[in-house]
């Protein structure tokens, strides 16, 4: 597994990249089969920007993006709404992978006229 902490139009400090690993690493706990994770930084004017895009097996690629006065609230922010993406990706492979679902026909009551 691999984090890439890269900075754009800022030079990304020791402890911002700290930050973001420590956030990042929670992601790939969380989903083992990510095989790679980037977190990029960057400032325009006074607005910190902050994109995680993560790629996991086959096909799923994820991307969040967040913006915040503070860089390190970018970094929460944009982590979380990746994890939300990933969790509900998860769930929908889930769902429609889930064996012997009933159909409507099934579940409906019986009226007691049968």
């Amino acid at each position: 597994m691999e984090i890439e902490i890269v900075g754009r139009h800022v030079s990304v400090t020791e402890s911002m990249r700290d930050y973001a690993h420590k956030r990042a690493e929670k992601l790939v706990v969380e989903f083992p089969r990510l095989d790679r994770l980037r977190v990029i930084m960057d400032m325009q004017k006074f607005i910190n920007r902050v994109e995680v895009t993560a790629h996991a097996s086959r096909d799923m690629l994820i991307e969040a993006h967040a913006e915040h006065e503070d860089m390190y609230a970018a970094v929460d922010a944009a982590v979380d709404k990746a994890h939300a993406q990933l969790r509900r990706s998860v769930d929908r492979r889930n769902e429609r992978k889930a064996p012997g679902e009933a159909s409507a026909a099934e579940v409906a009551p019986d009226d007691g006229n049968g």
